[in-house]
Parts: structure tokens; sequence; C-alpha cells
């Protein structure tokens, strides 16, 4: 009971967060959608762990919870972009949302892993489930996806394979929502890799969820950071943005700590590196976006108290770091293994796509701002494919098996980041160009207003 007490206020202290970052906004703020959907879903995890034996009442009332906020805050659907843009990204949305729902379950982990995981959830919740999830393999893998499921079979009152593949499309909804207001790079992004990636985003695979997560999370900050993009975000919107979008990415799979960490680490050395420089980009973060950040986080750190205390392996380091280590020493003794892991993950699309991004950064000489905004994405792919090699490296798997079975889905945040990096500067060359204008693909650019000091000597 005191667990489920601490778990509660940990939820209702998440609600009181996002209301103290959004009332400073401006003094007619507004919640926009996408921002209840990151908040929603943190939510509903929130209430899965905490059940214990609750039944359908979770997800009563994490629907209320989330209906509650709708009717009591100004929600709004804003768009910064043309009415094509929000057309495209509309039938896209639709397109998704048939793309899963139009068959049951497929693929081998998105049945025995991630969903089992879930139906488990359902059948045997609270302690129950986690005595069962110890015999099976990926245990310890965050529950996102699980949680949601669990809630849409106790909704209905039982486990249907078709059903509970609407948690995936609750879970595409909010980074397509958001498209409505971060710059076009990401837009096409989000448009060019859902189509790229349409059957392993919808069949309940982690990895292309987390590559849409991973580039919500580099464009918020790039949005907060850098602010030469028309019409563009508050800081504050920015970084709540970024903050939610990585909590969500923590909670889909563990390989979202590796990113939501290296995230961390550039934008904490950019904020030092620019307050040293005096730097206009410098970002100062506020006491309620370290508030945000913790409550935001509650759910992930629950589930990691929850793994330790019930003992549930992980597959790569279920028999120690040691051995990992020892494994990734003798594979880097031959080199033969380090170019299979290089042919096998990097060769196919990460490949190419790095060399197109540093073509484009060469033809982009004359626009500072967005090669600055590039580089941070193209460093948060290159050192998250860094660790990706490290894994593969120090598997206890046969590494051909590993590789031959996971190398084409784990790359997909790498393939999504390396794309955000090479369309920001793509898209600032067509908008220096004038033909985003040409095509209806953004609005023409707001003229600054002068400043009154302006305004004064004018009239003198």
């Amino acid at each position: 009971m005191i667990g489920l007490f601490l778990i509660l206020c940990g939820t209702a202290g998440l609600g009181l967060a996002l209301l103290w970052p959004a009332s400073g906004f401006s003094r007619e703020a507004r919640f926009h959608a996408d921002t209840l959907l990151y908040a929603g879903v943190l939510v509903l995890l929130l209430l899965r762990l905490a059940a214990a034996g609750a039944g359908v009442w979770p997800a009563m009332t994490g629907i209320l919870l989330l209906a509650g906020a709708l009717l009591g805050s100004k929600v709004r659907f804003w768009s910064r972009h043309s009415y094509a843009v929000n057309v495209h990204m509309a039938l896209l949305a639709l397109f998704l949302l048939l793309a899963a729902m139009l068959y049951p379950l497929q693929g081998y982990d998105a049945r025995a892993l991630w969903f089992h995981h879930g139906k488990i959830f359902f059948l045997f919740p609270g302690e129950a489930g986690l005595d069962y999830l110890r015999g099976i393999g990926h245990a310890d893998y965050p529950k996102m996806l699980a949680a949601l499921s669990a809630h849409i079979a106790a909704f209905f009152g039982f486990w249907s394979d078709w059903a509970v593949k609407f948690s995936v499309f609750i879970l595409i909804l909010p980074p397509l929502l958001t498209a409505l207001r971060l710059p076009l790079a990401y837009v096409l992004t989000a448009l060019l890799f859902s189509l790229h990636a349409t059957r392993l985003l919808t069949s309940g695979y982690m990895d292309a969820l987390l590559a849409l997560y991973a580039v919500v999370m580099a464009c918020s900050w790039t949005e907060a950071v850098f602010r030469d993009e028309n019409k563009p975000l508050p800081r504050k919107e920015a970084v709540t943005l970024a903050i939610l979008s990585g909590a969500v990415l923590l909670n889909l799979k563990n390989e979202g700590l590796v990113l939501a960490g290296i995230f961390a680490l550039l934008a904490l050395a950019h904020a030092v590196f620019a307050g040293k420089r005096g730097s206009r980009t410098r970002v100062a973060f506020s006491a309620s976006d370290f508030a945000l950040a913790a409550l935001a986080a509650a759910p992930f750190v629950y589930w990691k108290i929850l793994s330790f205390h019930f003992s549930l392996s992980n597959d790569i380091f279920g028999n120690g770091q040691l051995p990992f280590l020892r494994q990734l020493s003798e594979r880097l003794a031959h080199p033969a293994q380090s170019w299979l892991i290089f042919k096998k993950l990097v060769v196919p699309e990460m490949l190419p796509l790095a060399v197109f991004y540093a073509l484009m950064y060469a033809w982009s000489s004359k626009l500072p701002e967005a090669r600055r905004k590039s580089l941070f994405a193209f460093a948060l792919a290159a050192l998250y494919g860094a660790a990706l090699f490290c894994v593969y490296l120090g598997t206890p798997c046969d590494l051909t098996w590993h590789l031959d079975t996971s190398a084409d889905r784990v790359d997909k945040p790498c393939v999504a980041l390396l794309a955000l990096a090479a369309l920001y500067l793509l898209s600032a060359q067509l908008r220096a160009g004038g033909l985003l204008e040409k095509f209806h693909l953004a609005e023409p650019a707001t003229p600054p207003k002068p400043s009154a000091s302006f305004t004064t000597l004018s009239q003198e």
C-alpha cells in the first residue's frame, strides 16, 4: 500500500509539473494535444505498474484522468506549417492506423516478447505477473507497450491479438501530432521514415518507435537552442517537449536509456560550452525543468526498482558485465569480427545516409545555423551507432545469428537521426532558394517587428 501511495503521488506530481512549466509560456498558455498524449502514456504506465490485481480499474482511471485533463485544460491543435503539410500528416496518421489494425500480431519478437509481456500483465496483474516474468527472455525490458496493451485488454475484458495492436498506434500518434509544431525537417523525417519502416513501425517492434521518439527529442532540443526557424516554438515549450519525449523513450526499450544518456551528455556539454563562450544559443534551465525531468522519469525508475526486487534478468548482461567485457575484448582482437558487424550494421543504410549528410554539409557552407543543428543530430546518431557496435562485440550469442536477426531493426534510430541531420540542411537550402513557399511547403516568413527604439528614432 505504501508503494501504491507513492506511485499515485508521483502521478499527481507529474500532472502538477506539467501545469507548472506550461503556465509560464504566456498568459494565454494552452496545452497542446501531443504534450497531453506524452504525459498520458506515462500516467497509464504508472497506473499499470501500481495496479495489484485491480483489473479494469487502472484503465478506467487512466481514461478518466486523460479526459479530465482534456476538459480542464485549454487544449489546442496549432500548426506552424501550410495546409498541404497538415493534410499530408493527417493522411499519414490514417495510413499508419490502417496498417497497424489490418493484421493481428505478426513477427516473433512482437508475439513472444512485447505483447506477451502485456498478456502476462493482463492475466496476472501485480506481483503474480512479475513473478511469472522471471523465466522469460528480456524480462527486464521497459513495459510501456505491455502496459498499454494490458489496459486495452482490460477495457474490453478479454485479450485479442487484433485489439491490442491499437496500443501501437497510441504510441505512434504523439510524434505525428508533434510534427505540427516542429520544423519542416522533422515533418519530412517523420513522413519518409514512417513510409520506409511502416511494417516495423506497425507490427509491434520497438525499434522504429524508438527512432521516432529519438528524432522528436533531438529536434525539440535544437528548436530550444537554435532560433533560426520561422515561427519557432517558445524555448519553454521546446524543452518540455524534449523532456517528455525522452521520458517515453526510456520506457520503450533498454536501448532508450543509452539514447537518452547520450542526448543528456550532448545537451549538457553544449550548455556548458555555450555558457563559457557567452553564446546566444545557451539555454537556461529552470527549477521546473528539473522537476519535470525527475517526475517524468518516475515510471522508468520505478520499473527498474521492480526489476531489481524481482530479479528480472537481462539477456545481454545476464551473467554479469565482466563476461560481456571479456567477450568484447576478444572480438576486438579479431578484425574480421569487427568487419562483420560493420558490414551488417552500418553498410546497408547508415553508411549511405552518412555519405549523403557529408555532401549536404559541404554544400551548406553558407548556412552555419543549419549546420550546427544538423551536427547535434549527427553526433547523437554516431555515438548511438558506436554503442550498438560495442553491444554486438560483447554479445554472448553467436555473432552472425545475432546480426542476422536484429541488425536491420536496431539501426533504425541511427537511420532516422541521420535523415534528420541531412534534412535540416536540405530544408535550409530550399528555404534559402524560396522553393518551400513556391511549392506550398511553408508559409512566407514573418518579418520581424521593429523595436521601440527604432520606432522612436524613425518618428524623430
